[in-house]
C-alpha cells in the first residue's frame, strides 16, 4: 500500500487513478475464505434461526411420520430376440443390431413397462392392497356423490377409487435401471416390510409371465399368418414357372440361359472387318491428297505403301517413279559439273540437257498414272466401307431384338426362382416354429428376489441430520444472498475497491465499545471527545491510528485537512472533533473549524459557549469591516480539556455558504491558519447535499471522505470521489466509520487487539 500512496501522492489525480488500473492496485472482484466467514459471522442469527426452524420441523417429521421399510428385487434381462422364426435374418444373414443405443431404448422400455397401470392393478388385486391401511381410500366432503357411491363397490366399477389407489401404488414404487449393466431394481415402500417384500416380487414376477405371454402370443400368431401366405406364395411359385416357359416359346430363346453365339459371333467379325476398312479408307484417301496435290517427294515416300497391298498387281508405279527421279538427278549433276568444264555449246551438254527433258516427260506421265490409280483405289475402299458398316448396323438389330428377349427372359425367370426359394425357406421355418418356441428360454430372471428389511429407509435420526444440514444450507444461502443485495460500504477493502483510493482505516461503532455499563452511559452523556474520555480504548486506537495513516500518507503532510462525507449522519464532524484531539494529544497546535455553515454542531457537541464564527468572519472581511487577524483572536476558544486545541465554530446560518466559502477571504483566512497553527482540521457539509464542501476542497491541502459502515451505498461514495476529483481536491483517503466492534471487518483490520482493548478498558 505504500507504493500506492506514492503514486496518490506523486502523481496527478486522475494519472494516479489511470496508474493504478494499470498496474492492478485495485482489489480483487474474488471473495475470500476470510471475506466468506465475515459475512456468516454478520449474519450469525439469521443462520441460527434458519438451523433451529429446520431442525424443529425435522423433529415434528420424525415423531409425526410413520417409518417406511423397503424391499428391492433385482430383474436381468438379457438381449431380447423376438425373431424366433429367423425372419428378420433372410435377407443379410445377421442378427437384430444390438448397439448401444438400442440397448438403452431397451433398457428404458422394459422400466417403463415395470410401472404401467395394468401391472400395478393386477398386483393390487393379486395382494388384495385395497384392504391395507396405507391404500384404503375415503371420500372427503367435498367430493361428488357419484365419487362417495364408489366407497364400497368393486374396482373395476370404480374408476375414483381406481385412480387413487394406482397414485398411492405409484407413490411407493421406484424401478431404476442400473447402469452399465442388464440389471433393473425394483423397489417398493410400505409401513410393513413383509407388504413391501410381496409387492416387489408380485411385481417381478407378473411382470416375467406377461413377457412370456407375449412372445408365445407373437409366435403363434406368426405362424397362422405364415401359413396363410404360404398357400398365395405357392401359386405364385407355379404362374410364375408357367410364364417362363411361355415366353421362352413364344421368342424362339434355345437353351435355358437365353444366350445365342451365332449372332454375336457375326456381329463381332463385322465389326472388325468395318474398323479394316475404315483404316483402309484412310489410307488410300490420305495417298490420293497428296497425289492429286502434286508433291513428287511425299509420293515417292510413299513407294511400297499402298500400291504394293492387297488387290494391285503389275509392276509399282511408285518404284518406276522413283528410279526416273533418281535417273533425272544424275543427269542434273553431270550437267552441272560439264558446264563448268565446257561451255554451254558443247555437244555432250546438248545431249545431256535433251536425257532430261525426256526423264522430265516421263515423269510427268507416271506422275498421272499414279493420281488416277490412287483416285481409284480411294473410291474403291470407301464404297469398299459403307458396304460393311451397313451390313454391321443390321446385325446391330438383330442382336438388340435377341438382346431384348433374353434379358426379359432373364428377369422372368429370376423372379421365379426367387419366388420358389422364399416358398422353400419360409416353408422349413414354419415347420421348426412350433418347436423353436417351446425351446426358447426366457430372457429375463430374478436375479434377486426382494425380502423383507428390518431397518427403516428412514431413522428418525437420519431425518434430524437432514434437516440440520437442510437449514445449515439454507441459512448460507440466505446470508449470501443478503450479502449479495447490500449495496452499502462496510468495510476499506470495499471503499478502496469502488474509489481506487487508499484506505485510512476504521473506527469502531460507539455502542460495540467493551465499556462498563456505567462507563458507556458517561460516554453517552458526555461533552468531550472519545479519543478524550476513553484514551485506551479501540476506537481512540483508531483515531490515533488515522492520525498516522495520514502522516505517512505523503512525504509531506497536509497542515490543512477537510473532513467530509458522502451523505449525512455518516459521522464525518464526530471524526474532525476526535481527529483534532489526538492531533493535539501529540503536542501540535491544531485548530478544529466548523465549516458546516448550515448545520453546525461543533461548538454544542463540545459545550462551547456561542461566540463570532466563521461566517461572520468572511462576511466582514468581504466587506473590509474587519482583518483576518484581528478577528480571529476574537473568534477563537482554546479546547479547555485538552491543550492545545483551538476550536472556531460556524457562527450564524447564512444561505450564501457557498460564496463564502469559495471566496478570496476563505484562500487568505486558510493562509493565516496554516502560519499561526501546525494543523488545522476543518469540518464541512456532506457532498452530495450541497456544494459548499466541493468548493472549499480546492482551498484546502488534503480531502478525507468519511462513510458509514452498512449506511453509505457504494453508488453515494463513487459519486462523491467524481466530484472532489472535477474540483481537482487531493483526496487523501477513504475511512469506514461505524464499525461493529464483533464483525468480521474489525476482526479482518485490528485482529486480536480486541481481548486486549476490551480488558484495558475495563481495568
Amino acid at each position: 500500500m505504500s507504493g500506492d500512496r506514492d503514486l496518490m501522492t506523486v502523481l496527478p489525480r486522475h494519472e494516479a487513478l489511470q496508474l493504478r488500473h494499470e498496474h492492478g492496485l485495485e482489489v480483487s472482484g474474488e471473495i475470500s475464505l476470510k471475506e466468506m466467514t465475515g459475512v456468516l459471522r454478520r449474519r450469525k442469527w439469521g443462520v441460527l434461526c434458519s438451523i433451529g426452524v429446520t431442525l424443529a420441523l425435522a423433529v415434528v417429521a420424525s415423531v409425526a411420520i410413520t417409518p417406511k421399510y423397503e424391499s428391492t428385487a433385482v430383474l436381468e434381462i438379457n438381449q431380447d430376440d423376438v425373431d424366433i422364426l429367423g425372419l428378420g435374418n433372410a435377407g443379410n444373414g445377421s442378427p437384430s443390431g444390438t448397439n448401444a443405443l438400442e440397448f438403452n431404448v431397451n433398457m428404458d422400455t422394459h422400466e417403463r413397462a415395470l410401472q404401467t397401470d395394468d401391472l400395478a392393478m393386477q398386483v393390487i388385486v393379486q395382494l388384495r392392497l385395497d384392504t391395507k391401511p396405507e391404500f384404503s381410500w375415503k371420500p372427503s366432503r367435498f367430493d361428488s356423490d357419484q365419487v362417495k357411491a364408489e366407497m364400497n363397490a368393486p374396482l373395476e366399477n370404480a374408476p375414483h377409487k381406481r385412480e387413487r389407489l394406482l397414485k398411492a401404488f405409484h407413490r411407493q414404487l421406484k424401478v431404476k435401471t442400473i447402469a452399465g449393466s442388464r440389471l433393473v431394481e425394483v423397489r417398493f415402500r410400505d409401513s410393513d416390510p413383509q407388504v413391501a417384500a410381496d409387492v416387489a416380487n408380485a411385481l417381478t414376477n407378473a411382470y416375467v409371465e406377461q413377457c412370456f405371454h407375449t412372445r408365445y402370443r407373437a409366435t403363434a400368431q406368426v405362424s397362422d399368418w405364415l401359413s396363410k401366405q404360404l398357400n398365395e406364395l405357392k401359386a405364385q411359385v407355379t404362374a410364375l414357372d408357367q410364364k417362363v416357359v411361355d415366353y421362352q416359346k413364344q421368342a424362339g430363346i434355345l437353351g435355358t440361359d437365353g444366350a445365342t453365339d451365332i449372332v454375336t459371333s457375326k456381329l463381332e467379325d463385322l465389326n472388325k472387318k468395318v474398323t479394316e476398312a475404315e483404316g483402309n479408307r484412310i489410307t488410300r484417301q490420305a495417298i490420293y491428297e497428296l497425289v492429286k496435290n502434286g508433291n513428287a517427294e511425299l509420293v515417292s515416300g510413299l513407294a511400297g505403301s499402298s500400291f504394293s497391298g492387297p488387290g494391285f498387281t503389275g509392276q509399282n508405279p511408285l518404284e518406276t517413279l522413283q528410279h526416273l527421279r533418281a535417273r533425272e538427278q544424275d543427269l542434273k549433276i553431270q550437267y552441272a559439273e560439264a558446264a563448268k568444264k565446257f561451255g554451254p555449246a558443247y555437244p555432250k551438254l546438248i545431249q545431256i540437257k535433251n536425257e532430261i527433258d525426256t526423264l522430265s516427260a516421263a515423269i510427268e506421265n507416271e506422275t498421272g498414272k499414279v493420281e488416277k490409280r490412287a483416285e481409284n483405289d480411294y473410291l474403291s475402299a470407301q464404297n469398299a466401307e459403307r458396304m460393311l458398316r451397313v451390313s454391321f448396323a443390321h446385325q446391330t438389330s438383330e442382336a438388340n431384338k435377341l438382346n431384348s428377349k433374353a434379358i426379359q427372359f432373364s428377369i422372368l425367370k429370376h423372379e421365379a426362382e426367387s419366388s420358389r426359394k422364399l416358398y422353400d425357406d419360409l416353408e422349413l421355418k414354419l415347420k421348426s416354429a412350433g418347436v423353436l418356441s417351446s425351446l426358447r428360454p426366457t430372457n429375463m430372471f430374478i436375479l434377486e428376489p426382494g425380502r423383507p428389511s428390518t431397518e427403516p429407509v428412514r431413522s428418525p435420526l437420519m431425518i434430524i441430520a437432514l434437516g440440520l444440514i437442510a437449514g445449515v444450507l439454507f441459512g448460507v444461502a440466505l446470508a449470501f444472498g443478503q450479502a449479495a443485495l447490500d449495496k452499502t460500504i462496510r468495510n476499506p477493502k470495499q471503499a478502496e475497491a469502488v474509489t481506487l483510493l487508499p484506505e485510512m482505516g476504521i473506527i469502531p461503532d460507539l455502542q460495540s465499545l467493551p465499556l462498563s455499563r456505567w462507563e458507556r452511559k458517561n460516554t453517552a452523556n458526555s461533552s468531550k471527545p472519545i479519543a478524550v474520555i476513553a484514551p485506551e480504548s479501540s476506537i481512540a486506537e483508531a483515531y490515533r491510528q488515522l492520525r498516522t495513516s495520514i502522516f505517512v500518507s505523503s512525504t509531506r503532510p497536509p497542515k490543512v485537512i477537510m473532513i467530509t462525507s458522502p451523505m449525512m449522519h455518516d459521522g464525518k464532524t464526530t471524526t474532525a472533533i476526535n481527529l483534532a484531539t489526538v492531533l493535539a494529544q501529540q503536542g501540535a497546535k491544531v485548530l478544529l473549524v466548523d465549516a458546516d455553515l448550515r448545520r453546525p454542531s461543533i461548538q454544542e457537541r463540545l459545550w462551547l459557549p456561542s461566540r463570532e464564527g466563521l461566517s461572520r468572519i468572511l462576511a466582514e472581511s468581504k466587506n473590509g469591516k474587519s482583518n483576518l487577524i484581528g478577528a480571529l483572536r476574537r473568534t477563537i476558544t482554546q479546547y479547555p480539556d485538552q491543550p492545545g486545541l483551538f476550536v472556531l465554530g460556524a457562527g450564524e446560518r447564512t444561505v450564501q455558504t457557498a460564496e463564502l466559502l469559495g471566496s478570496e477571504q476563505m484562500t487568505k483566512l486558510i493562509e493565516v491558519w496554516r502560519n499561526c497553527f501546525d494543523f488545522v482540521v476543518i469540518d464541512s457539509s456532506p457532498l452530495l447535499t450541497v456544494t459548499d464542501a466541493v468548493v472549499l476542497s480546492a482551498k484546502v491541502d488534503s480531502v478525507l471522505i468519511i462513510v458509514r459502515s452498512e449506511a453509505t451505498p457504494k453508488e453515494a461514495l463513487l459519486r462523491a470521489r467524481n466530484l472532489l476529483l472535477r474540483a481537482n481536491a487531493n483526496i487523501i483517503g477513504v475511512l469506514v466509520n461505524a464499525v461493529t466492534l464483533s464483525s468480521s471487518d474489525y476482526y479482518g483490520y485490528y485482529g486480536a487487539n480486541i481481548e486486549a482493548d476490551s480488558r484495558v478498558s475495563r481495568s
